[in-house]
């Protein structure tokens, strides 16, 4: 197996990085927090002999980590100074019918199906101007001030995240009655290995 064939989840990638930590290094070669930014940010994916140097290399990896917080900070800071984070409130008087939250820079569209067994959709949108000041890949989460977690996932090239309202016991029209919701940075996704060999 390859790293190409690989696809990996943060956590993942801390255990495999921490298990390298004590390797001897192979090579003096090192990646630039520049290029390691270039791929977050989605410029060029790493090139194998680049991800060789990630895995072989604790001073990269430590570099592609630290360069990963700084983007993850500024991005908050970014979503913060803006007011994008604000919690923000259902106005009209909806019935069980779509609604959408306006948020700044963002919506939030809540609908039903048309199946045999309807089910709530929340749909959230992020405005592409905003979307693009964003890590590639930034982790975002829709939660209300009573503490519900509505969706998260991670920004892609549609600015869109969609998930199925898990809760029979009220829908979310009637929650966002209830309470106010708040779009919040939670980190970035992981980077995708190149298709190199």
């Amino acid at each position: 197996m390859t790293l190409k064939d690989w696809t990996m989840k943060d956590v993942e990638l801390e255990i495999l990085f921490d298990a390298l930590a004590g390797q001897p290094l192979r090579s003096e070669a090192r990646l630039s927090a520049e290029r390691i930014r270039q791929v977050l940010e989605g410029g060029p994916p790493f090139s194998f002999q680049e991800e060789q140097m990630l895995w072989e290399c604790r001073a990269s990896r430590e570099a592609f980590w630290r360069t990963r917080d700084t983007m993850i900070q500024e991005a908050r800071r970014y979503w913060q100074d803006e007011g994008h984070g604000e919690v923000v409130w259902l106005r009209a008087a909806a019935g069980q019918g779509p609604v959408t939250i306006k948020g700044n820079g963002y919506s939030v569209s809540c609908f039903r199906t048309q199946s045999d067994a309807p089910r709530w959709v929340v749909s959230l949108k992020i405005e592409r101007e905003i979307a693009g000041k964003l890590p590639r890949r930034t982790k975002v989460r829709l939660v209300d001030t009573g503490g519900r977690e509505w969706l998260k996932g991670a920004i892609d090239d549609t600015c869109q995240i969609g998930v199925i309202w898990n809760d029979p016991g009220i829908s979310p029209v009637d929650r966002a009655h209830e309470h106010g919701i708040r779009l919040d940075i939670e980190g970035m996704g992981t980077f995708e290995p190149s298709q190199e060999k």
